[in-house]
């Protein structure tokens, strides 16, 4: 199987992209049809022997239901924004569609009417032109067709003044929505564009401006001020402060100096440097997080596509309910004239734009905005998932704690604290050691001393000669543990990984060392217990280890000793009697990731197999976030269902007075325009959305 992305372009119809979809999901060539509205952007799933021959055709049933513009992948470069609605003939349509409406309630000779239909075709050219290509392709239950004949029909019953103003009215609404609509996606395309364009690589002594994808590792690049980093590296001249904010969400300017590694498409902000590049634009960190933002679009949740499929039975439904009105209200003694009236009413709030857009673009917009705070949401199934979860799951290294090893408690025997600490220092800063850079950074104060004959005994620890003296710093043996200095503290402190200094098997320093719990995490469960969370730990760490942290933290569960797959039936209980959401980083929680309800991973230090099993990656590694997540979720389903409530309500209400004569075609169409923009702007509301805590 393969991938064929299409761009439409001029597209302004959520109801047309779903028509689309459905066609081409039709074919038996396409295995598979995602059409995401809010980015013009058409997947295609196909077989490898698909041929682009059959390019024509794809765009015949693309441009059978909407007069749009079909790129396919090999002329991207060539789009150029489609405008529905020319300005320059929507000034004119005013003018004419005003004085046509003002003649038709004034006058009624033929040469008043005559000049009537003609300004109507001007103003509903596309409009009839739409409803004549649907009649075409047999497709009777089309807005544009409908909205052709409730305005036709009013002129059949000599409402001159319905028929233009309705049509007026429909293509300025129309207008307006398709503003909203294309500057509400290019506001939310704005917060999601960090990709890079350009970078200046050293080749043949001199610096060349070349496309991103062109530059290899260990190539250097030079980043003057205000420009995009073009690829993760290594600054190997000068120094200077990064706005990273579009990657990690951090508000504040990084501060950076030579040696350090930055992310590409970080900006510049003071002085020029240097880099060294160590991975490919393609398998930089920006890359994958555009790859994972435009996937995210494509993964449309189950209320998304519940309410596409309602959109495609509104129309019938009501043309129905219009059909049975004219009936009845014949049979009730009514005249012809008025009952066709009545029904018409039914044809102008037909158009069911109004429910489809309203969904796909509250999760476009959330997803926009968490973006840009440094939460990845790869879809609107990870919003739906969120607002429900009511258990979090923790693996702890790198999520819970820091991943990095300090010294908890120190005690000496038989000689000074700066003597032991000397020793330690001068073996362990030759090691590379995890452990052995805990010591280091524990004893930075320490002065050297001269050691010789050093020995790293590979997962065991250090020896070496001071002083003609043999040392070594290793694990507690068994034999360690017993011995009487050693084993009151050993029982003292169980969740502690015990290093021991001897000198000839006689103990000179005992060193306490664990992994520190992260201040975030503090923080983030106190937030949580009072959203009345369950809260529960899964590690492979010693069990003495985990129960300390489940203490110290006040978690409802922990269990350690635990491999992946111990992991995942731990969580698959979970999961039979609550919404489970899993936060990891590392390779051993990618299964547990993609098994779980909601799998958050953590952007930064995090493996990128666990990233790719997550539905939520947080960009900046902030436990803090975590409970921005179910915000986002929540005030985005809050948003959606306002809209559906506002759209069925008005919709309804129109419906209702428009059978009882109450409401005529003006007050219908007004509505139906209306309650979309209504719909629109709320929508866009969650881009301003502050948390109640803010924690980003």
């Amino acid at each position: 199987m393969k991938q064929i992305e299409i761009i439409i372009d001029g597209l302004s119809c959520a109801n047309c992209a779903a028509k689309i979809e459905k066609k081409l999901n039709d074919r038996n060539d396409i295995s598979l049809a995602i059409l995401d509205f809010n980015t013009k952007r058409l997947i295609l799933e196909v077989e490898d022997d698909f041929s682009s021959s059959s390019y024509p055709l794809i765009e015949k049933d693309i441009q059978s239901v909407e007069d749009v513009q079909v790129h396919f992948e090999s002329d991207h470069s060539q789009i150029t924004e489609k405008n529905p609605h020319d300005v320059n003939l929507w000034i004119p349509k005013i003018i004419v569609g005003t004085s046509a409406l003002i003649i038709s309630l004034l006058f009624n000779s033929w040469i008043a009417q005559l000049y009537i239909f003609s300004a109507y075709v001007f103003i509903g050219y596309p409009v009839l032109r739409k409803a004549y290509l649907r009649l075409k392709a047999r497709q009777w239950f089309d807005e544009n067709f409908l909205m052709s004949i409730a305005t036709l029909g009013a002129m059949l019953i000599n409402e001159w003044p319905e028929a233009i103003g309705v049509m007026l009215f429909y293509t300025i609404g129309e207008y307006f929505q398709d503003k909203a609509i294309q500057r509400s996606q290019n506001h939310i395309s704005t917060l999601l564009d960090i990709q890079v364009h350009e970078a200046l690589v050293l080749r043949n002594g001199e610096f060349i401006k070349t496309l991103p994808e062109h530059v290899k590792v260990n190539e250097l690049i030079y980043v003057p001020l205000g420009a995009k980093i073009a690829s993760d590296g290594i600054i190997l001249q000068g120094s200077s402060s990064l706005d990273v904010s579009s990657l990690t969400g951090e508000s504040l300017p990084r501060d950076v100096n030579t040696g350090d590694s930055v992310l590409a498409g970080s900006i510049n902000l003071q002085q020029p440097l240097t880099i060294q590049v160590t991975t490919t634009y393609q398998n930089s960190s920006l890359a994958k997080l555009v790859k994972y933002m435009k996937e995210a679009s494509l993964k449309k949740a189950k209320f998304e596509t519940t309410m596409t499929k309602f959109a495609s039975i509104y129309t019938p439904m009501v043309v129905l309910l219009a059909l049975s009105l004219f009936l009845v209200l014949v049979t009730l003694g009514y005249s012809p004239q008025a009952s066709l009236y009545r029904s018409l009413v039914f044809l102008v709030i037909s158009c069911p734009c109004a429910l489809v857009i309203s969904v796909p673009l509250s999760y476009f917009a959330s997803m926009g905005y968490a973006s840009k705070h440094g939460i990845l949401f790869k879809g609107g199934l990870a919003l739906e998932a969120a607002r429900k979860i009511d258990m979090m799951v923790f693996d702890k290294t790198g999520t819970i704690t820091t991943g990095e090893l300090s010294i908890e408690t120190a005690h000496f025997f038989h000689q000074s604290k700066e003597t032991s600490l000397s020793m330690a220092k001068s073996l362990e800063i030759q090691s590379t050691h995890p452990i052995a850079k805990a010591i280091v950074k524990y004893a930075h104060e320490a002065p050297l001393v001269t050691v010789s004959h050093i020995q790293e005994h590979v997962g065991l620890g250090m020896s070496g000669e001071i002083e003609g003296n043999f040392v070594s710093i290793r694990k507690l043996s068994q034999e360690d543990e017993k011995h009487p200095l050693i084993a009151p503290l050993i029982m003292l402190h169980p969740h502690l990984t015990w290093i021991i200094m001897t000198h000839q098997e006689s103990p000179l320093m005992l060193l306490g060392i664990q992994d520190m719990i992260k201040p975030s995490a503090y923080t983030l469960i106190t937030k949580l217990k009072k959203q009345h969370f369950k809260l529960a730990l899964l590690s492979g760490d010693r069990p003495e280890v985990i129960q300390h942290i489940q203490k110290e933290l006040q978690l409802d569960e922990a269990y350690g000793s635990l491999l992946p797959s111990d992991k995942v039936t731990y969580t698959q209980a979970y999961m039979s009697k609550q919404k489970v959401a899993f936060i990891g980083d590392g390779v051993n929680d990618s299964a547990v990731l993609s098994l779980s309800h909601l799998g958050i991973a953590m952007g930064l230090k995090g493996s990128d197999l666990a990233i790719e099993s997550a539905d939520i990656v947080l960009l900046h590694d902030d436990l803090n976030q975590v409970t921005s997540i179910f915000d986002i979720a929540k005030k985005s389903h809050t948003s959606i269902i306002q809209n559906l409530v506002m759209v069925f309500m008005v919709k309804g209400i129109v419906l209702l007075f428009g059978s009882l004569g109450l409401m005529g075609m003006w007050e219908a169409v007004f509505a139906d325009v209306g309650v979309a923009l209504l719909a629109i702007m709320n929508a866009m509301r969650i881009l301003y959305f502050t948390y109640r805590e803010k924690s980003l």
